[in-house]
C-alpha cells in the first residue's frame, strides 16, 4: 500500500513531505489509530468466522459517531441513537444468540462449533476494539480535512504500519524473518496491491462524492464476506446471523444515505 501510494504520489509529482505542521499531529493520530485499528481486526479474523468478524468490525460507523459526539461535540440524531442500539442489539444476537433466544440450543442458533474457536472472545473483543479504534480514526481524518493530500493519507498511513509491525513483532519476540512459500508470498502481495486500491478509493469516492453517498458501497465487504464465509471457508448462516447481520448494518445504511442526501 505504502509503496503503490509513493508511486501515485511521484507520477502525480506530489511532494510527499508536503505536511502543514498544525496537520502533523493529526496525521500521527490518524496512523497509530488506523494501525491499531487494523491490529484488531486481523486478530479477530484470526480467533472468529471471517465473516463475524467482518460484521462485528463494521460497527465501526456507529463508534465514529460516537467518539465523535464525546470529542469533537458533534450532536448526536435519533437516528444515529437508534443505530447505535440496534448495533448493540446486534452484536449481541451475533455473539450469544441463545441470550436473546434462549429458547434456542446453541446448535440451531449458531453456524460454527465454538469449540473451533478457543480464543473467541478474545477475538470478539479485538473486533470491537478495532472498531472504537477506527472511530478515533476517523476524528482525525475529519479534523485533517482537505489540509494533506488524499494519497497522502494512506502513504504515511502505510509507512507507519511497516515500522510499528516491525515493533510488535520485536516487542513480542516474535520472528520477523519467517519461510514463506510463494502461495504465501502471493496472499500477501494480494492483501497489500487490495489494501492500497482500496484506501485510495475510499479517499477519492469520498473527495468527489457526497461521503454519506460513497460510504454505504463500504458495506458490500459485509457481503463479500458472508460469500466468501459460505463459499471458501464451508461456513453455514443460521437465522440468528441474518437478524444480528441487519441490526448492525441496517440502520446504518440508512443513516449513512440520509446524510449523504440531506447535506
Amino acid at each position: 500500500m505504502a509503496l503503490g501510494c509513493y508511486c501515485h504520489a511521484k507520477y502525480s509529482k506530489i511532494d510527499i513531505l508536503k505536511v502543514p505542521q498544525e496537520s502533523a499531529t493529526l496525521l500521527f493520530g490518524r496512523c497509530f489509530f488506523g494501525f491499531v485499528s487494523y491490529m484488531g481486526q486481523f486478530v479477530g479474523i484470526y480467533c472468529l468466522p471471517f465473516s463475524l468478524a467482518v460484521v462485528l468490525y463494521f460497527t465501526q460507523p456507529i463508534s465514529a459517531a460516537v467518539v465523535s459526539y464525546i470529542f469533537n461535540g458533534e450532536s448526536l440524531s435519533p437516528l444515529q441513537i437508534i443505530s447505535i442500539f440496534f448495533a448493540m442489539f446486534g452484536v449481541i444476537v451475533l455473539t450469544n444468540p441463545t441470550f436473546v433466544f434462549p429458547f434456542l440450543s446453541e446448535e440451531d442458533a449458531i453456524g460454527y462449533s465454538k469449540s473451533d474457536y478457543p480464543h473467541f472472545n478474545l477475538g470478539v473483543f479485538s473486533a470491537l476494539f478495532g472498531s472504537v479504534m477506527s472511530g478515533f480514526a476517523y476524528l482525525c481524518m475529519r479534523k485533517l480535512g482537505t489540509t494533506v493530500h488524499s494519497v497522502l493519507n494512506p502513504l504515511w498511513f502505510g509507512n507507519f504500519s511497516v515500522v510499528s509491525c516491525f515493533v510488535v513483532a520485536a516487542a513480542l519476540s516474535d520472528e520477523i524473518l519467517i519461510p514463506l512459500s510463494w502461495y504465501d508470498i502471493g496472499l500477501l502481495l494480494s492483501m497489500g496491491i487490495l489494501g492500497w486500491i482500496a484506501q485510495e478509493g475510499v479517499s477519492k469516492a469520498i473527495q468527489v462524492e457526497k461521503a454519506g453517498r460513497a460510504a454505504p458501497l463500504n458495506y458490500l465487504q459485509v457481503v463479500i464476506a458472508w460469500i466468501f464465509e459460505i463459499t471458501c471457508f464451508d461456513g453455514h448462516m443460521k437465522w440468528t446471523d441474518i437478524i444480528g447481520t441487519l441490526s448492525i448494518m441496517v440502520f446504518t445504511f440508512i443513516n449513512s444515505v440520509s446524510k449523504g442526501f440531506c447535506s
